[in-house]
């Protein structure tokens, strides 16, 4: 899938799937994160005025990493990577 935009409520399903896949429950990762898990819930659910910095912790804490891109540019997905 090539994707060229931002999107809370793709980011929040990913990051929902990523604590899942790792068998986390939201509390566990909102302490990890240092947030509390109404806020972490919040970032799940593609709810806005969730920091960066929080945005960034929580993906590196589920082992995943952020790039940027100039706007429309073409993005490939690591499971493409993988040619899945």
């Amino acid at each position: 899938m090539w994707t060229s935009g931002y999107d809370p409520v793709d980011f929040g399903r990913y990051l929902r799937a990523r604590r899942r896949h790792q068998e986390m429950t939201q509390a566990e990762l909102a302490e990890w994160v240092g947030v509390s898990r109404p806020t972490l819930a919040a970032l799940e659910n593609g709810v806005g005025g969730v920091s960066l910095e929080t945005a960034l912790k929580t993906l590196s804490i589920l082992g995943d990493f952020f790039a940027l891109a100039p706007k429309g540019t073409p993005v490939l997905r690591g499971d493409e990577e993988r040619g899945r």
